[in-house]
C-alpha cells in the first residue's frame, strides 16, 4: 500500500501541467490526435 506522502507525490510525479508549453490550453487533450479519433470511429459498430 502506498503511503500517504507516496499518494500525495503522486500529484507532481503524474502530472501533465506544463508538458506541452506555457500557452497550451489542451492539456492532456493533445493525446487525442487524428488517429486516434479515426480510431474511435472505426470501432463503432451501431448508432
Amino acid at each position: 500500500m502506498p503511503t500517504q506522502d507516496d499518494v500525495l507525490g503522486y500529484f507532481d510525479t503524474l502530472s501533465n501541467w506544463g508538458r506541452w508549453g506555457d500557452d497550451d490550453e489542451l492539456g492532456t487533450l493533445n493525446h487525442i490526435t487524428d488517429d486516434v479519433r479515426l480510431a474511435a470511429a472505426r470501432a463503432v459498430r451501431h448508432g
